[in-house]
């Protein structure tokens, strides 16, 4: 049962965490969002998502990192 989110707010320490593995075919990570309304959603810190996602693909496929 989906929770109504006018009775359980979002809260504002909610997370977003890439979730591994990373999936090489699809060149992407997923998201895992916890406890955060998509309303109340703000991405910061894109570019340390970015080398971390340059990063894994690079540990892949076998360069170092």
């Amino acid at each position: 049962m989906k929770k109504d989110s006018r009775i359980f707010p979002a809260d504002r320490t909610g997370t977003i965490l890439p979730y591994l593995p990373f999936s090489q075919n699809l060149n992407r990570f997923a998201l895992v969002v916890n406890n955060l309304g998509a309303a109340n959603a703000n991405v910061k810190n894109k570019a340390y998502i970015l080398a971390q996602r340059h990063r894994a693909t690079r540990q892949i496929n076998g360069a170092n990192a």
